[in-house]
């Protein structure tokens, strides 16, 4: 789109979240394949923060008898970790006014969605997010609702009314 209307293809970083459990391997991946013929200055990794694992009664989970267990902070870390390890002002350094965030686990994302993207410029969106309705109350997915006027996201495992 950009090429018919411009004239040109700006490149578009991808900003990859991993954790120190699969950043070396995800590099490793990227490397042995030439980085899919991006460039690799464009292909930019970076961890998210981890926090202590918790048992469903609250108690912290141990690996062994002194090490405490450890699990990544999920997605809703990202915010954090852009703003911390300066990933923002890379952003920024690049002249990028919009990204486009999705799951590594969701295989139909149209990565980079020019359409749901334009869209949400368009209509001058903040935060734009596509949803599905669930098919039925046990699928495992996760609950877009409202909680004492705040827009959540509820993971599929917390059994809250929304």
């Amino acid at each position: 789109m950009a090429k018919s209307k411009y004239g040109f293809s700006p490149p578009i970083p991808w900003y990859i979240m991993t954790s120190d459990a699969t950043n070396n391997q995800a590099f490793n991946f990227f490397t042995e394949n030439n980085f899919f013929g991006l460039s690799k200055y464009n292909v930019i990794f970076f961890e998210q923060k981890v926090l202590p694992c918790l048992s469903f009664d609250g108690n912290i989970i141990m690996c062994d008898k002194n090490k405490i267990a450890y699990s990544p902070n999920g997605n809703g870390g990202l915010f954090d970790v852009l703003k911390d390890l300066n990933i923002l002002d890379d952003m920024r350094a690049r002249g990028l006014s919009y990204f486009h965030i999705y799951g590594v686990d969701n295989i139909l994302v149209r990565v980079g969605d020019p359409y749901f993207i334009g869209y949400c410029v368009l209509k001058k969106y903040d935060c734009g997010l596509k949803v599905i309705e669930k098919k039925d109350p046990n699928e495992s997915v996760g609950i877009v609702c409202q909680i004492d006027g705040k827009n959540q996201v509820l993971q599929h495992e917390l059994s809250i009314d929304c």
